[in-house]
């Protein structure tokens, strides 16, 4: 796999063999390579804007690399419906995360006393 990701730089750099297709709103690049595949079609290929998270990429660009979709102009005039939130790339572990409301990390967590002693009246 290493192999093959050398050789996608290597086109890219030096011969240019890759015609770009569009660009999501995270900055992600799309492109599709000249060379084919085994089964005869272009190689689809993502350069991430940051770092290399495939949660990043939106439903439709993902639809769009594993060749669900052909037509790049229905990615970008496809208007979602009003009760579809936008997409988020995954968050866990990082600041800004989900944490339940009793959970020890939650910073918004009351800080109790876990033990009460028993005082006699």
């Amino acid at each position: 796999m290493q192999f093959f990701h050398k050789i996608i730089e290597k086109c890219f750099l030096f011969f240019q063999c890759a015609k770009f297709v569009g660009e999501d709103y995270y900055g992600n690049r799309y492109f599709f390579l000249k060379t084919q595949d085994d089964f005869g079609r272009n190689i689809r290929y993502v350069k991430f804007f940051n770092k290399k998270e495939a949660s990043s990429i939106p439903p439709l660009w993902s639809a769009w690399l594993r060749y669900y979709l052909d037509d790049v102009s229905k990615i970008e005039s496809t208007k979602q419906p009003f009760f579809v939130k936008n997409h988020m790339p995954n968050i866990t572990g990082i600041k800004g995360s989900y944490f339940p409301t009793n959970h020890i990390l939650n910073p918004s967590r009351k800080k109790e006393e876990v033990y009460h002693s028993w005082i006699k009246n």
